[in-house]
């Protein structure tokens, strides 16, 4: 499996995928994120070289290595030809205005399973 980690400084984010490494010790699995990652020995760590919101992001997180399934932490999910799980933290942006309301709508019913948190 594939991990995206390069937003793992920012606050609500990072906070969840430190968790999320911590509570997986013990799976395989590989961390794609900035030269200076801190992660548990062991781990497959791949560096990515792209700006956050790029084009290149798109392109470059997710590849270099062989994964079976891709998390994305984050809502921007690069092309990966995995299978992949995304987490969406927060969905208050969505209900700001009508084409991101018609985005969830069209989008949500085309993922497999989706889960809403309490």
């Amino acid at each position: 499996m594939g991990i995206d980690c390069r937003k793992i400084d920012d606050f609500g984010i990072g906070t969840y995928i430190r968790g999320l490494l911590t509570a997986m010790a013990g799976v395989e699995y590989v961390a794609f994120g900035p030269h200076d990652l801190d992660l548990p020995a062991g781990i497959e760590h791949v560096i990515v070289d792209a700006p956050k919101y790029s084009i290149r992001e798109l392109f470059r997180v997710g590849r270099g290595v062989k994964i079976d399934l891709f998390h994305a932490p984050h809502y921007v999910v690069p092309f990966v030809d995995v299978p992949f799980v995304v987490t969406i933290h927060d969905l208050i942006a969505a209900g700001s205005s009508r084409s991101a309301k018609r985005y969830v709508v069209k989008s949500l019913p085309n993922s497999d399973t989706w889960k809403k948190s309490p």
